[in-house]
């Protein structure tokens, strides 16, 4: 029987603190095919791997705060290295060419700063996760870059009738998708 292939939302996280580099490592040593992982951009341009928009104790989004103020934060967190939030580059510097990352862009603005890291890894795999605005911007700086477009389906909608009728697989391939990524779906 073929294997199936398993993407780990977060890395482990079920075992260690969701979206390190410790829950990534041990999601490769499990035997995960690819890792989704989310990204936030800071107010600078630093894109920082985390799921919340907020960091624990700081009561401004990410967005709103710059690296310099967010870094100490994440040092002082009292977990060692590992185990503290990391950015997207120190991510792509340890595992970039190790497996493949499904990286979900959970702020809008990350789209340069994420292509220009992107590029020094370009052949390894990976694939963007963006709702459809960001899609759109991805798609205008980089039609080469592999990107999935994410849904969050309405329940209200009929969400089978909704994705037959509107996202058909030519309607994604004439937009440029490179897949589709449908969010707490059923």
């Amino acid at each position: 029987m073929k294997r199936p292939f398993i993407i780990a939302h977060r890395g482990a996280l079920d075992y260690v603190r969701e979206n390190t580099l410790a829950s990534i490592a041990l999601a490769l040593r499990l035997g995960a095919g690819m890792v989704e992982i989310d990204v936030r951009r800071t107010k600078d341009g630093v894109l920082v791997v985390h799921h919340e928009d907020r960091i624990a104790g700081m009561s401004l989004p990410i967005k709103a705060l710059t690296w310099p103020a967010v870094r100490p934060r994440i040092q002082d967190a009292g977990l060692p290295a590992p185990y503290r939030i990391p950015t997207l580059r120190k991510v792509l510097a340890v595992f970039g060419d190790k497996f493949p990352l499904a990286i979900e862009i959970k702020s809008p603005g990350a789209e340069k700063s994420l292509i220009r890291l992107l590029s020094r890894n370009r052949g390894r795999g990976h694939v963007v996760i963006a709702p459809y605005e960001t899609f759109r911007k991805i798609r205008s700086l980089d039609p080469t870059l592999p990107v999935h477009l994410l849904i969050h389906p309405s329940p209200r909608q009929g969400f089978l009738n909704w994705v037959l009728g509107l996202l058909s697989l030519a309607h994604l391939r004439l937009r440029g998708a490179s897949g589709l990524v449908v969010h707490r779906a059923l």
